[in-house]
């Protein structure tokens, strides 16, 4: 009997670190912490589809919709033409979207995606996905509306009609 309790008391053990590894590893994940309304938007420098370097930082004093998708995203997929139509709405306005894809596989997922689905707007590479991380984002689409002073002033989960009425009035309110 000893036997089977010093084997219990074994496997008991290897669960519970395995349980306090996953809970770190969770918690790095996030950084140990989660994005506020109101916070600065967190600085990062990613490569567009063609090659570009972008850091949001130099965006400051326009207002950014960041908006983080996948290929593989049935709502973002969705999304897409109210995205381009808002991107045509704001032309000549001190708006930008900014679209962090999330595919591992990078420019090779995404480049025929934005030709097949005519995207008129930036479109950058995450593949490691640090930049989702480093927003704590939970899925796609995810997307935050950051005003002029780089401040993150809403977040929105799941897919919009961003060409919609309210949506445009929305965001112009952070023109001024």
């Amino acid at each position: 009997m000893s036997g089977k309790s010093s084997l219990l008391k074994d496997i008991s053990i290897i669960v519970g670190v395995a349980l306090v590894v996953l809970v770190v590893v969770y918690l790095q994940r996030g950084n140990f912490r989660k994005i506020k309304v109101g916070e600065e938007a967190p600085d990062f420098t990613l490569y567009s589809v063609d090659g570009r370097k972008v850091t949001l930082s130099s965006f400051r004093g326009r207002v950014v919709l960041l908006n983080f998708w996948a290929t593989w995203c049935n709502p973002c997929k969705e999304e897409i033409p109210s995205l381009n139509s808002l991107s045509e709405i704001m032309r000549g306005k001190n708006f930008v979207i900014l679209a962090v894809s999330e595919d591992n596989r990078g420019a090779d997922a995404v480049i025929p995606f934005i030709r097949k689905f005519n995207v008129k707007f930036p479109v950058l590479l995450d593949p490691s996905r640090k930049v989702g991380t480093l927003y704590s984002i939970g899925g796609v689409p995810e997307t935050f509306l950051i005003d002029t002073s780089g401040k993150i002033r809403y977040k929105f989960i799941g897919p919009k009609n961003w060409s919609s009425k309210e949506m445009v009035s929305f965001i112009e309110r952070y023109l001024k």
